[in-house]
């Protein structure tokens, strides 16, 4: 069986999500120490992959390698028919994700197990 490398690119990258009360959006922050994603995070692309409950997010590094992040989302009622909203930043990626209910609704707290 082929051993998969992991790219040692994907490794120093670190990410949080931030959800606000009484505001059906949900928000995921990804950072790097090492990164300026404004410069160095050419042809950002950010997708929605609800088969797999993750955010692809994509973008060409300095060298042209091509970085791949998968993201796990939080288990919350995401708008699919919404675009997703991302832009790269001095010190992080930051990606907007529109909920259908906030994540303090009533009826998203009695869905919780």
């Amino acid at each position: 069986m082929p051993v998969e490398k992991q790219n040692p690119s994907t490794c120093r990258w670190r990410f949080t999500w931030e959800a606000q009360s009484h505001i059906p959006t949900l928000k995921l922050f990804l950072f790097n120490h090492t990164t300026n994603p404004k410069r160095q995070c050419l042809d950002l692309k950010v997708d929605l992959n609800p088969s797999r409950n993750v955010v692809q997010v994509s973008f060409l590094a300095d060298g042209g390698e091509g970085i791949p992040l998968d993201n796990p989302v939080p288990r919350v009622l995401i708008d699919h028919e919404s675009r997703l909203s991302f832009r790269a930043l001095d010190y992080c990626i930051d990606v907007k994700v529109a909920l259908l209910l906030s994540v303090d609704h009533h009826l998203v707290s009695n869905c919780v197990e």
